[in-house]
């Protein structure tokens, strides 16, 4: 099951990985109004459970709320890869001072967990993964013991990103293996991570989890097929429940 942006985010958020401020809008009125409560610069990002929305102009930026209506208006028409745009995540524009890679996956030839960082992040992993493989680090995890924060600062240091940063890298490979292994996931994936002058975040994530493990993690299932009808989920306690329409028309 694969996640969408802003919900990807939430689960790396409440592992302790810092995300971007932002908020999903599903017409141009609500990405105005997101804009307009920013009082600053956004970027609108085209909510697929496909890749390559970037080149395929998926990704926008707004100086203002009146061109972030306008954008709004052209995202949600697109279909990237066969797949509409339905809704998109408005969040502050970031000023990035440097961009980084990191992933944990699957290694199927290796039957094991397989790290990936590079200290060049950004839409062209792909083409530095056949040009420069060197600059991407590889580590397969041993299932059978838990993977310690020492050997994701290793992994930090490899990567050759400065004494200053290695601890705090390491911190974030850390904890985005406790999401891959907490949730049981295929993929999860964070693609930039972003240096600004307030740290280190996650301005993209990705999450995948594997089929045959849903059943321990019915919360995500349930809101993922919600968001999916353009519904927005949120589980209560108690029997009843609640259909709103807003509007005060509940």
């Amino acid at each position: 099951m694969k996640f969408f942006e802003h919900s990807a985010k939430k689960v790396f958020e409440s592992e302790g990985i810092k995300i971007l401020e932002g908020h999903v809008a599903y017409s141009p009125e609500e990405a105005m109004e997101v804009a307009t409560e920013f009082g600053r610069p956004v970027v609108l990002k085209s909510q697929v459970l496909v890749g390559g929305r970037g080149k395929a102009g998926g990704i926008k930026f707004a100086d203002n709320p009146g061109e972030a209506f306008q954008l709004a208006n052209e995202l949600l028409k697109l279909e990237i890869k066969g797949e509409k745009v339905k809704h998109l995540l408005i969040e502050e524009k970031a000023n990035i001072q440097r961009e980084f890679f990191l992933s944990v996956s699957n290694d199927r030839a290796n039957r094991t967990p397989i790290i990936m960082a590079s200290a060049e992040g950004g839409v062209e992993i792909e083409e530095l993964a056949k040009t420069s493989p060197e600059k991407i680090i590889r580590y397969n995890v041993n299932p059978l013991k838990e993977f310690l924060p020492y050997e994701a600062r290793e992994i930090a240091r490899k990567m050759g990103v400065g004494s200053e940063l290695v601890s705090k890298i390491g911190d974030i490979i850390w904890k985005l293996y406790n999401v891959y292994d907490k949730y049981d996931a295929e993929v999860a994936e964070i693609n930039p991570l972003i240096l600004t002058d307030d740290g280190l975040i996650a301005a993209d994530a990705k999450l995948e989890i594997e089929n045959d493990a849903l059943f321990r993690h019915q919360d995500q299932v349930r809101q993922n097929r919600f968001k999916k009808k353009d519904f927005a989920f949120v589980k209560l306690d108690g029997d009843i429940a609640v259909i709103g329409n807003g509007a005060g028309l509940t």
